[in-house]
This record gives C-alpha cells, structure tokens and sequence, in this order.
C-alpha cells in the first residue's frame, strides 16, 4: 500500500511541474515563434485602406507600430501589461488591431490610451495573420520594415530601416 502512494505522489509532482513548466514556455518567446511566416512579409507593401483605418492619428507618411492581440492570447495580455513602459522608449506611434474583442477586451485595450481598430477578422484574413502577437513596424513608405511574434514592441519598433 506504501509503494501505491509513493507512486501516486510521484505522479502528481509529475503533473504539477510539467504544467508548472508549460505554463512558464508560454511565456518566453522562442527564436522559432519570433520568425513567423505570419502576416505580410517584411519588405510588403500593405494595403492604404487598412493602414488608414488602424492609425487614422498618425498623419501621413510616418512609421509606425501595429500590435495584433487577441483576448485569448497570453503573450497579448504581457504584452499588453508591457506596454505603458514600453511606449516611453518608443517614439513612434502604436496602433492595437483586436480580432473580434468583447466588450471587457475592448475596454481594457482602451485603458491603453493607445489608437485601437477592432477587426471582424476580414482584415486578419487579408493580411495572413495566425500567430499573435504579432508585431509590425511599418515605414513611411507603408512598408513592412520588421516583424515579430513578440511581446518586445519595442525589439520590433527599433528594428532598423
């Protein structure tokens, strides 16, 4: 009876670290997840309409950060807890673009202060994005300069030119 409860401990210590464990990868971005095929490639041009519609505050002609966050996404919700130091090391204009966010989601990303375009998912499509977050930096040409699947806004927003 001893040895069944020595193993049923084990077991359950098994279960807790690698939980523990997993819980913990999903917040440290990988190499691999960093360098996604997700969303236009960098040197793309993107489309004006869209660039219009998600940073209508920007002006013309000026880079910019796009952050694609989903409700569901844990590396969105650090990235959103990220973000009220990160924009004092940026100087350059962020914009959210939220898939199809609930009403909370809607207003917790307001409580950013940050510019935010809630898609139904028609520009997400068109744009190929699958993984999140996805971070674009946009140059003025409206071009994609660099890119990422990061909670880093500001990796992405210091990328070079």
């Amino acid at each position: 009876m001893n040895e069944v409860l020595q193993w049923v401990l084990i077991l359950s210590m098994l279960v807790v670290l690698l939980g523990t464990l997993r819980q913990i990868a999903m917040w440290l971005p990988t190499t691999a997840r960093g360098q996604t095929d997700s969303g236009p490639a960098v040197g793309q041009r993107v489309r004006k309409d869209d660039l219009r519609l998600i940073s209508e505050g920007f002006g013309s002609g000026s880079s910019s950060v796009l952050a694609f966050v989903m409700e569901s996404c844990p590396g969105c919700q650090r990235l959103l807890a990220d973000l009220s130091e990160t924009r004092q090391r940026i100087e350059l204009p962020i914009a959210l673009v939220a898939r199809a966010p609930s009403p909370q989601f809607h207003e917790a990303l307001s409580e950013t202060g940050l510019p935010i375009h809630a898609d139904n998912g028609e520009m997400w499509k068109r744009w190929k994005i699958t993984n999140t977050p996805l971070v674009l930096k946009i140059g003025e040409d409206g071009r994609v300069v660099a890119k990422g699947v990061t909670h880093h806004v500001d990796a992405i927003a210091m990328a070079s030119t």
